[in-house]
């Protein structure tokens, strides 16, 4: 996970790799321009030209929908990619599994965390002595000592983390590979509360669903799933930072707004029946 300033500077927006294509989150028409392929997502990747890898949040189509990018790496392109990662320190790796399948099985990665939170509430009558005087009529402490409490009743499950699911199917030629892909990261942002005692958690997700054709030893590169985040941090002077109107010319509010972009590689290699890895294509020309 990069921010979208860190992709452009490290010249990954115009000479990342020479077998890309330019996708859309949905359908509808668009205009193909010199060496760039449009495509939806779901449909297959063919090898093209060089791609411009522009902050495609910007561009719409008729219908409203962000679009993506997505790239086949030759093994040397993808080790330069990890080397400008590493170089400037910026990026946050996720995830690295690795994961064995048979042809036309899917296969599932999870590296999730398990939240549970309730759907249903029950309406409860709660009665305490609170003041021990015999009575629950009073009310202690800004607390009445009879009063409705909504118990949770029912309560779902839900995964959060990276989720990807994969379909390989090999090529007669025993060299390519079509995969099936589908990726998804998610997590917990807000809690929308109702009534005091009841809430409910907000999630955000970010995942695409496509199919691209590789070689054996190819990585495929899946990007474009952006996020915002924004943060308040307020400086204050103690004291007379916390005091109403005049503590204004003592505390400081500043609000900063990121964007990072999620980058996901997925390499496709082709074993043997025993498990053993089998002879490595010839390197074709890269970086």
């Amino acid at each position: 996970e990069v921010t979208v300033t860190d992709t452009k500077e490290w010249g990954l927006d115009g000479q990342l790799t020479g077998n890309a294509s330019l996708t859309k989150a949905g359908s509808g028409d668009g205009t193909q321009g010199p060496g760039l392929q449009l495509s939806s997502v779901g449909s297959s990747l063919s090898r093209g030209s060089k791609i411009d890898f522009t902050d495609f949040t910007n561009q719409t189509s008729g219908n409203g929908l962000n679009l993506t990018f997505q790239g086949i790496l030759t093994g040397t392109q993808y080790q330069a990619v990890l080397h400008a990662l590493a170089e400037h320190k910026k990026a946050k790796t996720l995830s690295a599994p690795r994961v064995t399948t048979l042809n036309n099985q899917t296969a599932t990665i999870k590296i999730v965390t398990e939240f549970v939170y309730a759907t249903q509430y029950q309406a409860t009558v709660v009665r305490e002595d609170l003041n021990g005087d015999g009575d629950f009529n009073d009310l202690v402490g800004g607390k009445r000592e009879t009063r409705f409490v909504n118990a949770p009743q029912g309560f779902v499950t839900k995964d959060l983390g990276i989720l990807l699911h994969v379909t390989p199917s090999v090529g007669q030629d025993l060299r390519t590979i079509t995969l099936a892909l589908k990726p998804e990261v998610s997590e917990k942002k807000t809690e929308d509360t109702f009534g005091g005692e009841i809430s409910l958690p907000r999630f955000t997700a970010r995942n695409l669903e496509t199919t691209v054709v590789v070689e054996d030893g190819d990585t495929v590169m899946l990007g474009g799933l952006m996020k915002d985040t924004t943060a308040k941090t307020i400086t204050k002077v103690p004291l007379l930072g916390s005091l109403p109107i005049v503590g204004l010319l003592f505390r400081k509010e500043e609000q900063t707004a990121e964007r990072s972009n999620l980058l996901i590689f997925v390499t496709a290699q082709l074993a043997s029946p025993t498990g053993s890895r089998r002879g490595l294509a010839a390197p074709r020309a890269g970086f």
